[in-house]
């Protein structure tokens, strides 16, 4: 196991949960190097039993363009393709929000974001 922040007792953390939740800005097209990192370290659970099958992702990004979240899609897609069983079960793209509070001034993204929380919780 490599020596750095993440211990086996996370893993095991993750390991035990129903859900995961991948939030990320989006940073030239794609995850940000932080989660991309986390993702890559979370590799020894490949190996592991794993409860989790439910994957959702909330991405926030200045642009509001077709393009813009393709790049977290395929990334997460990617780690879901690898865990059999596992889906993504709900996805939350934000565009357009370039200032710290432009989403408080979005009902609409309050009003999905709370809508997929209900869900994730309605299903614990």
């Amino acid at each position: 196991m490599l020596k750095d922040d993440i211990t086996k007792e996370m893993l095991d953390d993750i390991c035990n949960s129903d859900i995961i939740v991948f939030v990320t800005p989006v940073y030239y097209y794609t995850v940000t190097g932080q989660l991309k990192t986390f993702i890559d370290r979370m590799n020894p659970i490949y190996n592991m039993d794993y409860k989790f099958k439910d994957i959702y992702v909330i991405s926030t990004a200045a642009e509001d363009e077709v393009r813009t979240f393709k790049g977290i899609k395929e990334d997460i897609k990617g780690f879901v393709d690898c865990y059999e069983g596992t889906k993504i079960k709900g996805t939350l793209f934000a565009g357009g929000l370039e200032k710290p509070n432009d989403a408080k001034k979005r009902d609409d993204y309050m009003k999905m974001a709370y809508e997929m929380g209900s869900k994730i919780k309605g299903g614990l």
